[in-house]
């Protein structure tokens, strides 16, 4: 009975399922399948001819290296110049001299004590000199070499902040292009399924599609409509001008440089400096709080009485702060909160970057899925359209694969607008370290290339900042005060920047009981021994008697002692493979200078006191033949002077007479000297 019910069912099954066909078909006639079919065969060769066209231009190929094009820097964004005026050598401006006139007028008779008269009316006028304090020329000039050093920092800044600017232009500029190719795709996509749609229209009419089926072809139809709608106002301008980036479209993807191998100190340095900027200027308004203000006066003075008074004076005002309103503690807590932030900085660029870098390979693993995609819709493809010329082909095969590969290829470009979108993030940091003026900076040339650092200066400043200050003059050879106080990892730390820098430091030894003793090598040799345990290549003696009290009286006496400590210390550098060089005076015997030059020993001359540069030279100039030009070096004091163009006058007279190698004392008066 069962079997009997269940061949019943698949009969009335059969029967109605034949019934509804002969009602589906009973609205098409011969004449109507053949437009159908006509209508199908343009439609597949209209599709076919836009997807063999995308499928040839998939067949272009070019190498990584068209990727360098959006990496050229926009240069009316890089270029970034310091804000310099010349100022003008006005010798009023240097003196600070100011006009002053004070009046008075008594009611009731005063009286002048000194002169026990009665005088009516009072009124002085003449010139103040601000010789020290505020509104000295001193204080100007220590505020302008801030600003100047401000200026630097700026600049340093605003190239960082130019070439995120540019990267961020270069970014929306290659969206746009992407954009521009996307919109290419739409459009034709948009026209094969308008056709497809009035397609599907037609069969519904000849009830061979149904009402879904309709709907679902317009919901294909009107959301790409909506994709390109969107492509075409994207930007709220015409999507006509752009930089032409075809080549990325076809070229490999190149690889990214590790994010080890990248050095973020250009950006970490700008912070540096901005920060030892700001500890300046700390200290120097509070030097300023504490400081002696002087004014000296000079006074023209007339007094209105029974008989008038008009006499000249000369006078001083002297004001010694004793008390002070000081911020230095919310300025430190502020400074310190930045100098955390500074430590941190590293690490937050290194995440960043890591972030870059994953990101970029997961896209670029995803698009090379899509383009191996690619390989699969071509062989498909060319098998769907193998017999399109048989009688009995059918392109709905086709038409299904080439909306596949039409979809393929707009996430491919979508995909590849969001890799070349990380690709220029990611190589703004790593391209902006080779950014010429993140390292130099315009300034006029100064032409020594030796300096000192004593441990003060080196104790109380970051060894990115020495470093930077060593290269802003042109130094080439540091001598460093170092003992066995000094912090020894950061010793090391400087001794390997200043390789970096190719800039050599050597030790500076500056012990002056060394000659108080005929025996003074003994200890000297222990200070030579820990210098070469510290890893020094070159050892640099400033050792005086000549500050001894019984020196002039004792001047052979002292030179034996000289001459003893220098040779000594030659020998031992020279069995030990060390530089050896020395500081002396410009009245040192000559008897010295001899031994110095037959030792070939390089000899710095300390030309700094009173007499003019003339002066200098002439008393030198017996010296400087002994030792030979090529063998010593000028040493000027940088305090000795007012202004850096002072200096370079200077190194202009000395180099006319003769003088070839400059150096200076010391880089503590350097900072914030020099523009």
């Amino acid at each position: 009975m069962m079997r009997k019910t269940i061949l019943t069912l698949l009969f009335l099954n059969f029967f109605c399922f034949f019934l509804a066909q002969s009602t589906k078909a009973s609205n098409i006639n011969s004449n109507g399948l053949k437009i159908l079919v006509s209508e199908y065969k343009i439609i597949y060769k209209k599709i076919k001819g836009t997807v063999e066209s995308l499928l040839a231009q998939k067949g272009q190929h070019s190498n990584s290296e068209d990727w360098n094009l959006i990496l050229k820097s926009d240069k009316s964004l890089a270029s970034v110049k310091a804000n310099k005026s010349e100022e003008k050598k006005d010798i009023f401006k240097k003196i600070r001299l100011n006009w002053i006139s004070d009046m008075a007028y008594n009611f009731k008779p005063g009286i002048l004590d000194d002169e026990f008269f009665l005088y009516r009316a009072r009124i002085s006028t003449g010139i103040d000199w601000l010789a020290l304090g505020e509104g000295s020329y001193k204080n100007y000039y220590t505020r302008n070499a801030l600003v100047a050093k401000q200026n630097e920092v700026d600049v340093l800044e605003n190239i960082l902040q130019k070439n995120q600017l540019s990267t961020k232009s270069k970014q929306i500029e290659v969206q746009r292009f992407f954009d521009n190719e996307k919109l290419k795709v739409v459009s034709m996509y948009q026209d094969i399924l308008e056709k497809l749609y009035h397609f599907n229209a037609l069969e519904k009419e000849h009830g061979l599609f149904n009402d879904a089926e309709l709907a679902l072809s317009k919901h294909q139809l009107d959301k790409i409509s909506i994709e390109k709608k969107y492509l075409e106002t994207k930007y709220g301008y015409g999507n006509n001008s752009f930089q032409n980036y075809t080549s990325l479209l076809y070229s490999e993807m190149p690889d990214l440089p590790a994010v080890e191998s990248i050095d973020l100190d250009y950006i970490i340095k700008t912070k540096e400096l901005s920060l030892q900027l700001q500890k300046d200027m700390l200290k120097e308004r509070e030097k300023n709080r504490k400081q002696l203000d002087v004014r000296l006066k000079f006074r023209y003075n007339y007094y209105v009485a029974e008989k008038n008074w008009n006499f000249a004076s000369v006078g001083a005002t002297i004001n010694l702060p004793l008390t002070s309103e000081s911020t230095k503690k919310a300025d430190e807590y502020m400074i310190n909160a930045k100098a955390d932030e500074l430590k941190d900085m590293r690490l937050l660029y290194k995440n960043t970057l890591y972030d870059l870098y994953r990101e970029y390979y997961d896209a670029k693993k995803e698009i090379e899925i899509m383009e191996n995609k690619v390989n699969y819709f071509q062989a498909s493809l060319s098998l769907k359209s193998a017999d399109e010329n048989s009688d009995t082909f059918s392109p709905a095969g086709y038409l299904k694969d080439a909306g596949g590969f039409m979809e393929n290829e707009l996430s491919i470009l979508e995909k590849k607008a969001d890799l070349c979108d990380k690709y220029l993030a990611y190589m703004m940091y790593a391209n902006n370290q080779n950014q010429e003026k993140m390292t130099t900076i315009t300034n006029p040339d100064n032409v020594g290339k030796d300096t000192y650092l004593w441990s003060s200066f080196f104790n109380n400043n970051t060894n990115t900042y020495l470093i930077n200050l060593l290269n802003h003059w042109h130094i080439t050879r540091v001598y460093v005060s170092a003992g066995s106080s000094t912090n020894q990892t950061k010793l090391a730390d400087f001794r390997s920047l200043a390789q970096t820098n190719n800039i050599q430091a050597y030790r500076l030894i500056g012990e002056n009981s060394y000659a108080a003793t005929d025996s003074g090598f003994v200890n000297l040799q222990n200070a030579l021994i820990a210098t070469k345990n510290m890893g020094f290549e070159g050892v640099h003696l400033d050792i005086e008697p000549h500050v001894f009290p019984d020196y002039k009286d004792n001047v052979e006496l002292y030179a034996q002692r000289w001459i003893n400590l220098f040779t000594n210390s030659k020998a031992w550098c020279d069995a030990n493979n060390m530089h050896l060089s020395v500081s002396v005076p410009m009245h040192l015997p000559l008897s010295v200078a001899t031994v110095l030059s037959q030792n070939n020993i390089l000899t710095y001359i300390m030309a700094y006191d009173s007499l003019s540069l003339d002066k200098k030279l002439n008393k030198t100039a017996d010296m400087r033949t002994i030792l030979g030009s090529s063998n010593f070096v000028w040493v000027f004091r940088i305090n000795d002077f007012t202004d850096f163009n002072a200096l370079l006058s200077a190194e202009t007279t000395v180099s006319g007479a003769g003088v070839t190698q400059i150096g200076y004392y010391d880089l503590s008066q350097m900072n914030l000297f020099k523009p």
